[in-house]
């Protein structure tokens, strides 16, 4: 079973289940990567329309990808949303920041919960 289909699974069935109750819908799909903070409706739509079914812009997780890939090594990247990458976006992340650093742990106990099932597949 694919790693991110699996990952996207457990995440929806907990939410579904209410255990996930602070963050919003569960999402799988191609997550693009830049050296900078992007905050421009014009850029984020030529993003958008220069990749096929990304779902969000980062700048953290393609290191992780990037070597994970270089070295054969299995990866996920699960990424909450802090903001809608437009004018507000630098004040929402300190309200962001406060409001989800107690139920982070959720998403990593959902995953856990379940690893064995994807290990054994």
């Amino acid at each position: 079973k694919n790693l991110n289909i699996w990952a996207r699974d457990i995440l929806t069935l907990w939410k579904k289940e209410k255990k996930l109750n602070p963050f919003g819908e569960i999402y799988g799909g191609t997550i693009a990567t830049g050296d900078q903070f992007i905050n421009d409706k014009q850029i984020i739509k030529n993003i958008s329309e220069s990749i096929k079914n990304v779902s969000a812009i980062e700048m953290e997780g393609a290191s992780v990808a990037q070597v994970s890939e270089q070295e054969g090594i299995p990866f996920l990247v699960i990424r909450v949303i802090s903001d809608n990458a437009d004018d507000n976006a630098s004040f929402s992340f300190e309200d962001f920041i406060h409001k989800y650093q107690k139920y982070s742990w959720q998403l990593i106990k959902a995953l856990l919960s379940d690893i064995d099932k994807y290990l054994n597949y």
